[in-house]
């Protein structure tokens, strides 16, 4: 059974690549058409780009087609579509475009191929259906149907193909981030060791200052490595996190949290020689008191804080970061944080809050980084049954916490902003 077969290369080990374009060979033959190609999105989503396929005329792949043409109708149909000669000619007049030779083109079909949640992330094309006397006719239903088989074991193995990836990215970000502190204290640690096993090099002051100094690096550095290590932690907890697991308490946000967070956050803003005072907190004495777990509001915050830190502007006196708080007429509440960093791209956003994801000028900004905050964020925001959003991209970039009146004690006091 070609099902089978096809099943059967998921087991060899090859890439996802090599996989597709061996089962799109066998599934050409299958169907007996023409040609197989499989297109999936770029990076942002923005234009399908040819990924694999098979052409049993001349043994080459199709080129791929621009965006302009008319497959994006195509890809649009919920279930696995044709078209005949006469719509070829209707729809596709610059049939160079798509097709490698449009006046040998007379039956086309096409399928979406959908991800893990279940958004389009490709789509699948066959041309020139043959019958038993060789000739080229349209596709039937049952091809239709073994076509939409197909693509849901391609859409799988591309799942499966990109989550490997994915987490391969992963550990090798986690390792290179651990891998900077630990290599800090073990030579810090040999510095030390020659100087405590010498004691002529004891007495020297200049040694014994720089003695002092490793001892500080050692801290620092094994600071890092439990941040880090908490942070992963905290990672795998937050995604099976729910409010049973909360310790809820009524709780004032800028004391009980934020300014926990600057604190914590005080070795990273001497490293870029930026003030606490920067992080502002507007009208916080008006604050409503919210009913939250602080610890986990804690590391919401210093995850958030701490990539205002980061991807802020190397100008000082240019880091400013914002914290308002306003209610909603429903009791609602909205947390506003804003910065001036670099800002993020629109089409980033719909993948921001994704498990390893880095935008292109946060990758620039700083090479180094798990991309495992925002999501923990998230994670940790739902079990409160609050939500997350963007809502300003550039000067200021903007993010908006929105709780739920149940976790809002009060409404502040008159002087409080009101939606």
């Amino acid at each position: 059974m070609i099902w089978r077969e096809i099943l059967g290369f998921y087991r060899s080990g090859e890439s996802a690549e090599v996989v597709v374009e061996k089962a799109s060979k066998l599934f050409t033959q299958f169907i007996s058409c023409q040609a197989c190609s499989i297109f999936i999105f770029d990076e942002y989503g923005r234009c399908l780009n040819f990924f694999s396929g098979a052409n049993r005329k001349n043994g080459i792949s199709i080129p791929a087609f621009r965006s302009e043409t008319s497959l994006w109708k195509m890809f649009d149909a919920k279930k696995p579509g044709k078209i005949d000669s006469i719509q070829i000619k209707g729809q596709y007049p610059r049939g160079d475009i798509f097709f490698e030779n449009v006046s040998e083109v007379v039956s086309a079909a096409f399928s979406q191929i959908l991800g893990e949640r279940g958004n389009k992330i490709g789509v699948i094309r066959l041309l020139n259906k043959m019958n038993q006397q060789g000739k080229i006719c349209n596709f039937s239903d049952s091809d239709l149907f073994a076509l939409k088989t197909f693509t849901d074991i391609v859409g799988s193995l591309l799942t499966i193909s990109s989550l490997q990836r994915k987490y391969e990215a992963f550990l090798d970000s986690v390792t290179h981030e651990l891998l900077a502190p630990t290599s800090g204290i073990k030579n810090s640690a040999i510095f030390m060791k020659r100087i405590a096993f010498n004691p002529s090099m004891r007495k020297d002051p200049d040694l014994q200052d720089s003695f002092n100094s490793k001892i500080e690096d050692v801290l620092r550095f094994s600071e890092q490595a439990i941040t880090l290590i908490q942070g992963l932690t905290m990672y795998t907890k937050s995604g099976r996190m729910t409010r049973t697991d909360l310790e809820l308490k009524p709780s004032h946000l800028f004391k009980d949290v934020i300014e926990k967070c600057r604190g914590s956050l005080t070795p990273l803003l001497r490293a870029r020689r930026f003030n606490h005072g920067s992080i502002r907190c507007i009208d916080r004495h008006f604050w409503p008191i919210l009913k939250i777990d602080r610890k986990v509001f804690r590391q919401v915050f210093n995850n958030l804080l701490s990539n205002s830190i980061k991807y802020a502007h190397d100008d000082p006196e240019a880091f400013n970061v914002s914290i308002e708080l306003e209610m909603r007429p429903n009791g609602d509440a909205e947390i506003i944080i804003e910065d001036y960093g670099i800002g993020l791209q629109k089409n980033e956003v719909s993948k921001l809050f994704d498990p390893t994801f880095r935008g292109h000028e946060a990758r620039a900004k700083v090479p180094t980084g798990t991309g495992i905050g925002l999501t923990t964020v998230k994670n940790l925001l739902a079990a409160h049954e609050c939500n997350i959003d963007v809502t300003g991209l550039q000067n200021p970039t903007q993010f908006t916490i929105m709780i739920p009146n149940q976790y809002v004690i009060g409404r502040g006091n008159d002087r409080f902003h009101r939606r």
